[in-house]
């Protein structure tokens, strides 16, 4: 990544800012408030001063400047360059400490301050370094330029930065250093005279300092507006009185900024917004959109060894994109390269180092030998190299991308933990405004994560939300181990986290583990630290406040089949979330177990046809040479990073040898449908090449609508096909197609955990090291059939209770939302018109969620509970029937075996007007919780035996669901991103999804458009939000007081 050299720098700071004076003696040079200085007398009062100060030491000497950022700063600034001294910006707000700290290293041989800061200068330079008051300093001294001859070379200024350790470093700058830039970043803002830059960040900072001499050297206007010193209360409305032109600010202060704003506030002066010193985000661009309508922004990173270093000019028209935003390409006069541990260039897409050359770089660090050589380099040709800890990528379309620091890397439990991946992945979470981690010693004097959290105005998201969200969105490893909220992140001078203050923020102190004392505790404790992936769970713990879900539960429960042999339902962690209290519970279950499996799961004979199991028969078809079309699975997974095709393919080719059933193929024996498993070897994996068309996102739509109308016979071969569809280099789609007779969503989520670590293993030239499967889905199914026998005691048991639901009065014939059946008949439909995105907001969230807290109810049941009376109301019947979907998988047998283990199950609610909603909660959780136990019985095997003994069973047409998470997963220099996101809509049915992870906006309701017309259905939405609302403000209001002050109606 190369830009054509510039001689930009080739004159000193003076030598430049006097060419601008003789250009525009009389434009406007700063605006500080209602001060303004012209350029002629801005020079002739830095003159002045700089007379002054050749009086005092020798040129290189250096000087501090204890300043607020108005007029005086400015005159300081130059006056210390013309007169060939070095500048040392101080921070007033910084502690005695630092300021002894930086003077030490610099030894200035006198401090610039003003009147109102006299005091705190004395203390801060002693009798070592005498104050001088800039305003009292001009008189009697020359208006004309000192003769000083300073070498483009000569250091003009030491920034200090303070690296991760908190020690001061200053990094030195010299004259040519600061004009390249200054003229570059004028380049590339496309700046004129006219222009009014805005000033809000600190001049003891690169940013800042780059920023005043892009004005300065240019003829601009600097518009100043203390940010650090004020705050960003008024920025809004000094942004329009001052027309400024250009806003440049760290991305955090402009996140800050407009969280603070209105949502009509507009600022149509601003053409360009220029966001650094920290990550940007999208969301940034999207805000930009919304409060300047007439801005591109441009998203730029620097450094102060570098100065400026790579930008890119982004629209923030249209629809944004989803990934990390690009910081774009080098600026001119630059090369990057990225480079490995080696020092060789990296592949396109892969991350390393990023690597710097340029002519004008920084000098160096001051007064440290070791550390400039570990970092700089002069190369044959004059040119200086820089290696960062900074760590980036180039993309397919040649942009920089940032992959977080070295210097932030930490090896926790074997893995490697990048900081700013988890910070990345934190402040994406609902109801999160900023975040920032530090790794500190845990109880074991293992490496932790600590999160400390922003939340956004107006929200106060609860600890157990953030871990509950964090772990199904955010890789294993990089889930903090505690969570902080805070009001705002500490921050230096600079804008950057204060990662050494942070750590001072202590955590919630969590109480010290009290040991687990018998040997069931023992052993569910390790079981918990293993599905949470934390250290020292103890006999008080609560497994809701650690985050469980049912997922968790189901983990921890198949596990612990493996040990006692019994079987452990959600229900024992809702009853009984404390550790010591789950224990107990369990013994008692161990001395009075009724054994109900009269058959163990064990590997059996393929010797012989195998059945289907009872979850695969509803899929086979009943007349296979005249099999009804339908529209098969199809599942997309995107790969970001250099992908190897050739080892994709051979770990494809293993996870497929590793479970049978994605080389199973279905057969018929004796004219009953039979499993036939087919010899492991190379499976196809077609290649499909968009990359380079002008229409990719369009080829690639017409491609998985293609893939939807596939057709499987599956007598012929596998159900499932493989397609890896390249985009650009680094960017491909991995394209599933399979028939429904396949797996459900969790084993597909196994499915890309297992291609990973093979993936990752062969990368390495290593043998995969998974462990072996004591199982596969053909054994399940054998074990399924004898289990569900018809004679045996689980399911007479399972049964009963079944016919007794079914049995009840006043059930609904069918299942139908009367109020939202079309008028007429629907016209040509297109996929929209199947599908509603809704969503509700975060402080809503937040108040469902405490009501779960404080009824033990989980996410699924209170939202559950929210949609039973809407739907009652809707269908004109107070009986409600909605279907389920339960994983089935609390043995360990199959925990890691690939195979559809999920059942669907009937759930029967009534609407009950004179309850409150929180008692409605509870009666919606016991009912949950009874079927969920009851849930393996397979539903077709269920609707079957309810036939012969002539019991009606309500048709499955309501379906409440919750997507099933798959983190990204990053391996071998790559990303995976499974998308859930394809939602069918059901024949006949309709699908309510909340997404717990983006609550407001990724809830959606899919529905058959052929029967229910979309603008009734979004008043259905409409009516649900409303009284997810009420019910949240007030859950001790009656179900019918929530429904009247909701207003929802429908019409007859």
């Amino acid at each position: 990544m190369t830009t054509p050299g510039l001689e930009g720098g080739c004159e000193s700071l003076p030598a430049a800012f006097g060419r601008t004076v003789r250009e525009h003696p009389d434009r406007v040079a700063v605006a500080c408030g209602t001060d303004r200085m012209t350029y002629s007398d801005l020079d002739r009062a830095a003159n002045r001063l700089a007379h002054r100060l050749i009086a005092i030491g020798d040129p290189g000497d250096r000087v501090a400047l204890l300043l607020p950022h108005d007029r005086w700063i400015f005159v300081a600034l130059l006056a210390v360059l013309k007169a060939g001294r070095i500048i040392v910006v101080l921070n007033p707000g910084d502690p005695l400490p630092r300021h002894h700290q930086l003077l030490d290293d610099c030894q200035p041989v006198a401090v610039l301050t003003t009147a109102d800061l006299l005091a705190q200068a004395g203390q801060i330079g002693g009798a070592r370094s005498p104050t001088i008051d800039v305003a009292a300093s001009l008189h009697g001294f020359s208006e004309t330029a000192p003769e000083m001859a300073i070498d483009t070379d000569a250091i003009g200024q030491l920034v200090y930065t303070s690296g991760s350790t908190g020690r001061p470093k200053g990094v030195m700058k010299s004259h040519g250093h600061s004009v390249f830039n200054g003229r570059g970043l004028w380049r590339a803002l496309d700046l004129t005279p006219d222009d009014r830059i805005a000033l809000v960040a600190s001049l003891w900072g690169g940013q800042g300092a780059n920023t005043m001499w892009t004005a300065l050297l240019g003829g601009a206007t600097l518009a100043v507006f203390p940010a650090t010193e004020n705050g960003v209360t008024g920025v809004g409305d000094w942004i329009n009185e001052a027309g400024v032109t250009i806003f440049a600010s760290a991305s955090s202060l402009f996140r800050h900024l407009t969280r603070t704003l209105g949502d009509t506030a507009e600022f149509p002066s601003v053409r360009v917004v220029k966001l650094s010193a920290d990550a940007a985000t999208w969301q940034d661009i999207a805000a930009c959109a919304r409060h300047f309508p007439n801005a591109r922004v441009m998203n730029a990173m620097g450094s102060a060894e570098v100065g400026n270093l790579a930008f890119a000019m982004i629209s923030s028209d249209g629809p944004l994109p989803k990934g990390p935003l690009p910081v774009g390409r080098c600026f001119d006069g630059l090369e990057i390269r990225i480079l490995d541990d080696h020092g060789r260039d990296c592949p396109a897409g892969t991350v390393g180092a990023i690597t710097v050359r340029g002519r004008h770089l920084a000098t160096g660090y001051w007064r440290d030998a070791d550390l400039t050589a570990s970092h700089f380099a002069v190369d044959p040709d004059g040119w200086r190299t820089f290696r960062s800890a900074d760590l980036g990528r180039v993309d397919g379309d040649g942009m920089l991308v940032l992959a977080g620091r070295s210097d932030l890397t930490y090896k926790i439990r074997g893995q490697r933990v990048d900081i700013a991946e988890a910070e990345k992945g934190l402040s994406e979470l609902p109801g999160v405004d900023a975040a920032a981690v530090v790794a500190v010693p845990g109880p074991r004097d293992e490496l932790q994560l600590v999160a400390y959290v922003v939340p956004k105005p107006g929200t106060r998201p609860s600890i157990r939300r953030l871990r509950s969200v964090s772990r199904g969105t955010m890789p294993k490893h990089l889930v903090p181990s505690l969570f902080v909220v805070v009001e705002d992140l500490p921050r230096t001078g600079n804008s950057k986290v204060d990662r050494q203050r942070l750590r001072e923020i202590a955590p919630p102190a969590r109480r010290e583990p009290e040991p687990p004392v018998t040997e069931t505790e023992r052993l569910l404790a390790r079981l918990w630290e293993e599905a949470f992936d934390i250290e020292a769970v103890g006999r008080v713990d609560d497994f809701f406040d650690l985050g469980g879900d049912s997922l968790i539960a189901a983990t921890i429960a198949a596990r612990l089949h493996a040990s006692y042999g019994i079987e452990l339902g959600f229900d024992i962690f809702v009853d009984h979330p404390v550790l010591a209290e789950a224990a107990t519970t369990i013994d008692t279950m161990r001395d009075v177990a009724e054994v109900l499996d009269d058959e163990p799961l064990v590997a059996v004979p393929r010797d012989r046809p195998i059945a289907l199991s009872l979850l695969q028969e509803p899929y086979w078809p009943r007349r296979p040479a005249a099999r009804p079309r339908r529209q098969t699975r199809v599942g997309v997974a995107r790969i970001d990073g250099p992908l190897d095709v050739a080892v994709l393919r051979d770990s494809l080719d293993r996870v497929v040898a590793r479970h049978e059933l994605l080389r199973t193929r279905f057969s018929l024996s004796d004219g009953n449908p039979v499993q036939v498993v087919e010899p492991a070897g190379a499976v196809p994996m077609a290649m499909v090449d968009l990359s380079g068309r002008d229409d990719v996102e369009a080829a690639t739509e017409a491609f998985i609508r293609d893939e939807r109308s596939r057709i499987f016979d599956l007598q012929a071969g596998p159900a499932v096909v493989f397609t890896v569809v390249r985009l650009r280099e680094d960017r491909h789609l991995f394209v599933r197609s399979n028939d429904h007779i396949l797996p459900d969503a969790p084993s597909w989520n196994l499915f890309f955990r297992d291609l990973a670590e093979i993936y990752k293993a062969l990368i390495a030239n290593e043998e995969p090291a998974l462990p072996e499967l004591p199982v596969q889905y053909a054994d399940f199914s054998v074990w399924q059939r004898r289990t569900w026998r018809r004679d045996g005691e689980r399911f007479r048991k399972t049964f009963a209770w079944w016919k007794e639901q079914f049995l009840q009065p006043d059930l609904p014939d069918a299942v139908v939302l009367k109020s939202c059946l079309r008028d007429k008949p629907a016209g040509p439909l297109a996929i929209d018109d199947w599908r509603t995105e809704w969503g509700f907001d975060l402080a809503t969230s937040e108040r469902l969620d405490a009501l779960g807290r404080e009824e033990a109810a989980t996410y699924y049941v209170v939202r559950l509970a929210t949609l039973v009376p809407v739907l009652a109301l809707a269908s004109g019947h107070d009986a409600v029937v909605v279907g389920g979907v339960f994983a089935n998988r609390s043995r360990a047998e199959v925990e890691r075996v690939f195979g559809l283990f999920a059942n669907a199950a009937l759930m029967i609610f009534r609407l009950d007007r004179s309850v409150t909603f929180r008692e409605h909660v509870g009666r919606v959780r016991c009912h949950v919780l009874d079927v969920q136990s009851r849930a393996g019985l397979p539903w077709s095997l269920l609707v079957r035996e309810m036939k012969r003994e002539k019991i009606k069973v309500p048709p499955l047409v309501l379906w409440m669901h919750m997507p099933t998470p798959l983190p990204p997963l990053r391996f071998a220099g790559l990303e995976l991103n499974w998308d859930n996101s394809l939602q069918l809509p059901m024949e006949k049915g309709i699908v309510v999804r909340f997404d717990e992870r983006q609550e407001e906006d990724h809830c959606l309701l899919t529905y058959d458009a052929r029967l229910y017309a979309p603008e009734k259905m979004n008043g259905l939405v409409d009516n649900l939000v409303r009284f997810i609302r009420e019910a949240s403000l007030d859950p001790d209001a009656t179900v019918g007081a929530l429904i009247e002050r909701a207003g929802i109606a429908f019409a007859k």
